[in-house]
């Protein structure tokens, strides 16, 4: 799940969504901008539009620093990004810790 808390990008994110939207961003906001994120920087890096440019450029992703995470590409197209562990306390999402899923 989002945590805002979670890192530097998490924060610039929600920072940015709240100005923009006067409520507080959840996965469902997150993951989008994440992936609409990362296409973007692909179809910069691949300097096209091309689908098989665009594509080797998603899979040489690694590192990426998301709102939800960092993100990384195997060679099957797999995403390799771990999840955040969250608590609510009292209607209250609270970050716990992330797991990474790097294998």
């Amino acid at each position: 799940d989002f945590a805002e808390d979670s890192s530097a990008t998490a924060k610039a994110f929600g920072k940015a969504y709240r100005d923009a939207y006067k409520t507080a961003p959840d996965n469902q906001s997150a993951w989008p901008y994440d992936a609409i994120t990362i296409l973007s920087a692909a179809i910069n890096k691949a300097g096209s539009t091309d689908p098989t440019k665009i594509r080797e450029a998603i899979l040489a992703t690694q590192k990426f620093a998301g709102a939800e995470g960092e993100y990384n590409f195997d060679k099957n197209g797999d995403g390799l990004h771990g999840y955040n562990v969250v608590k609510n306390e009292k209607g209250t999402i609270v970050y716990d810790k992330h797991i990474d899923f790097n294998d």
